[in-house]
């Protein structure tokens, strides 16, 4: 599995998500480096530079163990959408981890083979065969599969980043999550959509305070086209 390491102390793992590859997390690098982190990133099968022609959820999934198998232990792990989701399955399986940061996480994969098959048309009964191919591949229920089914035993704590108008993986995913994780907060990210938030040096800052264990919900100045509205904390549980 193609994998990429930078700096030195406690090792952060980056998660890309569905369609994407490692190199869109690399914002992250420097400012976790220069906070004393070491960060490991990888591409996940069929993804990047790695091989295969398929891949789910539980192959992100293998692929975060596998790298954590190498390259860990992890002081934490940063995942994005589907990487996201891997991340926290990951961690409720035991992964042993302090602090995780998901980026427009869903919730729930089943939803999105139902918004798949809406998409293209697919009827009834194309859709439920599709869903019941997918059990049987992985050996696994949907269920197993709900990132909004809390983090097992794990004391981790949990960052979510997410933008009230994210038309891909909407908010309430987010809110879902942190409402079944005893550690977690979400902060709002109005404006950067579903893709931009991995660029945005306010939601970059944010996670490396929070990594570093400094408050995670102070509001801090950005502004996505020039008008400075500040990400806002939206939930907090404890």
């Amino acid at each position: 599995m193609p994998t990429w390491t930078w700096g030195k102390g406690p090792a952060v793992l980056l998660v890309h998500g569905w369609g994407g590859h490692a190199g869109r997390l690399t914002p992250f690098v420097a400012p976790l480096t220069r906070a004393g982190f070491s960060v490991v990133a990888f591409d996940a099968p069929a993804h990047g530079s790695a091989p295969g022609r398929h891949s789910a959820l539980p192959e992100f999934v293998d692929a975060v163990r596998a790298v954590a198998r190498e390259h860990g232990p992890f002081e934490a792990a940063i995942g994005h959408s589907l990487g996201a989701a891997a991340c926290a399955l990951a961690v409720r399986g035991g992964l042993e981890i302090q602090s995780v940061v998901l980026l427009a996480p869903p919730a729930d994969p089943e939803k999105y083979s139902g918004r798949f098959a809406k998409f293209f048309g697919l009827p009834a009964g194309t859709r439920d065969a599709m869903n019941k191919r997918l059990v049987g591949r992985y050996r696994t229920e949907w269920a197993q599969l709900r990132v909004s089914g809390g983090p097992g035993s794990s004391r981790a704590r949990l960052l979510v980043f997410h933008d009230p108008r994210d038309w891909k993986v909407p908010m309430k995913d987010g809110l879902e999550i942190v409402a079944s994780w005893p550690r977690a907060e979400l902060v709002q990210t109005p404006g950067l959509g579903h893709h931009r938030i991995l660029r945005d040096p306010a939601v970059i800052a944010q996670a490396v305070a929070f990594l570093s264990g400094k408050t995670a919900t102070r509001p801090v100045a950005r502004s996505p086209r020039g008008r400075g509205r500040p990400l806002r904390p939206a939930l907090v549980t404890e």
